[in-house]
């Protein structure tokens, strides 16, 4: 059989292939490899590196928080797996646990990147959580507590995501106007988070399995169509 035949072959079933399958996505939840807390340099408390600890964020005043009150703020690194597809969709999940709002009804939780390693990250680093490239936000109220809510990650996010093994690192802080003097009133999220598992949730679409049959029959089409024509030039000279 010739080329061009043998390629047609393969690039009709190929199509037909394609046209009777329906890509289903493909969903991936990861746990946090590591979570924790950074206040500010006035109390100076630092969780740690490692998995399902607090991720308190917000003002814990200096009546809750004798040891060390002032402004928290959080991080989260994944541990992102080699994925079949690219990713159309991301989204953070954390356990809310307590919600302490007595300076206003609402606030804002902002998500961002942090291109910290866990290796480095310190208490030194608490002015880099929450103030990177934007990833997502989500407005909280009480009624919110005791609940997993979830916030979608933006396009940055995504394109930082990539499609491969690598670490996802990101950070957060309350971006709404919020009163961060010691003896301020409370204005809490994640409030005895510990042992609570954070997890991303990430959402890709598989290439079709005959795509790549049919980009070959394709492509030997191409290959023959160009000896055809290359024929012709050459009889044509004579």
């Amino acid at each position: 059989m010739k080329l061009k035949n043998i390629s047609l072959a393969i690039a009709t079933f190929g199509v037909l292939a394609l046209t009777n399958t329906t890509a289903e996505a493909a969903v991936y939840t990861i746990n946090d490899q590591a979570s924790g807390y950074i206040s500010d340099a006035g109390s100076g408390n630092f969780t740690g590196i490692r998995p399902n600890t607090n991720y308190l964020v917000g003002l814990c005043n200096a009546s809750n928080c004798l040891n060390a009150p002032g402004e928290y703020r959080d991080f989260f690194y994944f541990e992102i797996p080699k994925l079949d597809g690219p990713i159309q969709s991301a989204t953070l999940s954390l356990p809310t646990r307590g919600v302490t709002l007595n300076q206003s009804a609402t606030t804002t939780y902002q998500v961002t990147s942090l291109s910290i390693g866990q290796a480095d990250l310190g208490i030194l680093n608490f002015a880099d959580l929450g103030t990177g490239t934007f990833y997502g936000s989500r407005e909280y109220s009480v009624a919110d507590a005791q609940t997993t809510q979830t916030i979608d990650l933006s396009a940055a996010a995504l394109a930082a995501l990539g499609n491969g093994s690598l670490t996802f690192a990101l950070s957060g802080r309350l971006s709404s106007p919020t009163d961060f003097n010691i003896n301020a009133p409370d204005q809490l999220l994640f409030g005895r988070s510990q042992n609570q598992i954070s997890q991303l949730i990430i959402t890709t679409v598989p290439v079709p399995a005959a795509m790549p049959m049919m980009l070959f029959g394709l492509s030997g089409l191409g290959l023959s169509g160009y000896r055809s024509s290359k024929k012709r030039k050459e009889l044509a000279a004579f």
